[in-house]
């Protein structure tokens, strides 16, 4: 598990602890800076097109109960989140009382000030956290919401994620485990609220999941079959899910 590496910090420190905690890693060993670099480089390759589903699944996780078991959540390693730099140079977080982003050009910039003797520094962006202050916009938000995520498009990215929030059909629910409400708020107005109401949060067991697209108020429904069973190194859970939609009550094909 996760341990707190400055315990007696409080916690209005923690962002400047964690940068002047890795800034002394790379002057003892520059070598982790270029390997930490290609890691997060090749993460992100790996996750590319999937920045939609990573954040969700995020949020997905975050509304879990308290106390629930991080082998039965569906992240494994927050390895995930690492895919909005294919439409981000710069995410912001704002949960709390941390707001923070991660930024290569500023992490390059400290990086270069603080260890003259390294010439050559890779644009690595998650390793360092930089304060930013919430303006009115991220202030209104957070007065309903416990964290909001901030992502300033790279450019020409925001047609394409425009794009894949218009392709997230009312299906997607059927992967969450505690998202009850989805709002998808598009620039051309074409305003889309996906609702589930699940029996069993969290549980993922042979089950009839009833969606419903609430401003045109269009009911879907599917029936799910599913198996889990616990992974043989740290306790992950595994599972295999096969979904249909209903009509009168039975399942059918997706091409009918």
């Amino acid at each position: 598990k996760p341990t707190d590496p400055f315990p007696d910090r409080p916690d209005t420190k923690l962002i400047e602890e964690i940068r002047n905690l890795k800034i002394e890693t790379y002057k003892r060993d520059p070598n982790m800076l270029r390997e930490d670099y290609s890691g997060e480089d090749e993460t992100q390759k790996d996750y590319g097109g999937r920045a939609i589903w990573e954040l969700l699944q995020n949020a997905d996780d975050a509304m879990a109960p308290k106390g629930t078991l991080s082998a039965d959540l569906i992240g494994v390693k927050g390895l995930g989140f690492k895919s909005v730099l294919e439409v981000t140079e710069e995410p912001e977080i704002y949960s709390g009382e941390f707001n923070f982003c991660f930024s290569a050009i500023k992490t390059q910039k400290l990086i270069k000030e603080e260890i003259k003797e390294i010439e050559d520094v890779p644009p690595l962006t998650f390793r360092i956290p930089h304060e930013v202050l919430p303006d009115s916009i991220i202030r209104e938000l957070q007065k309903d919401y416990v964290t909001v995520i901030r992502l300033p498009f790279r450019e020409g990215k925001e047609g394409i994620v425009q794009e894949w929030l218009e392709k997230l059909a009312p299906e997607c629910m059927i992967f969450f485990q505690y998202i009850e409400v989805l709002k998808i708020i598009l620039p051309n107005q074409a305003h889309r609220i996906y609702s589930c109401k699940r029996d069993k949060p969290g549980e993922l067991t042979n089950c009839d999941i009833p969606i419903v697209e609430k401003i045109k108020n269009i009911p879907f429904r599917y029936r799910l079959w599913a198996n889990t069973w616990s992974g043989e190194i740290g306790g992950k859970r595994h599972s295999v899910a096969i979904s249909l939609p209903l009509k009168d009550g039975e399942p059918v094909s997706f091409n009918k």
